[in-house]
């Protein structure tokens, strides 16, 4: 009965390993980069910030990503804000969204539901203008802090912070 029970903690062991449940921490950091200078003022879903979240293992869970628009000269000049997540691409797209909001604060909390993989995760803030945003002006985002496995991570770093010129 002892060898069944230490064979089935064997198993579970190597499969929790396989998978990547054995690391104590669901993310091994964060950090974010804006991969544009300028958007333009009548086009939709425009990539603002790029998070690339690293994770040791797969499934840990991503319920919350907290983003400030601190810098935004014009609040009213970002008619939505919203997040994509494109797993382990590094390339934009607007297939899974993870959340959005059509009337933007300073601070915007989203509240989602994905799956990380192991290794680099992605997800993109996009803005859509609204129709009083004024050419050469700015806009700007952060993301500050992210919820994985029900804990609060703060974001490692902002690459290359930069305010975004409307033209």
């Amino acid at each position: 009965m002892k060898i069944r029970n230490i064979f089935t903690i064997l198993i579970v062991f190597s499969i929790m390993s396989c998978i990547g449940m054995d690391k104590k921490f669901p993310v091994d950091k964060v950090i974010c980069d804006q991969p544009m200078l300028s958007i333009d003022a009548d086009s939709s879903e425009q990539a603002v910030l790029r998070i690339r979240v690293y994770s040791p293992q797969n499934f840990a869970n991503v319920s919350a990503l907290k983003v400030v628009t601190n810098g935004t000269e014009d609040l009213r000049s970002i008619g939505k804000i919203a997040v994509y997540f494109t797993e382990k691409s590094d390339k934009f797209d607007t297939s899974v969204q993870f959340g959005r909001y059509e009337n933007p604060m300073d601070v915007v909390t989203f509240k989602g539901n994905v799956n990380l993989k192991k290794g680099v995760n992605y997800f993109w803030v996009t803005y859509t203008l609204s129709d009083t945003a004024k050419p050469d002006t700015y806009v700007d985002a952060a993301c500050t802090e992210i919820v994985v496995l029900e804990k609060l991570y703060q974001v490692n770093k902002v690459s290359d912070p930069h305010k975004i010129l409307i033209k």
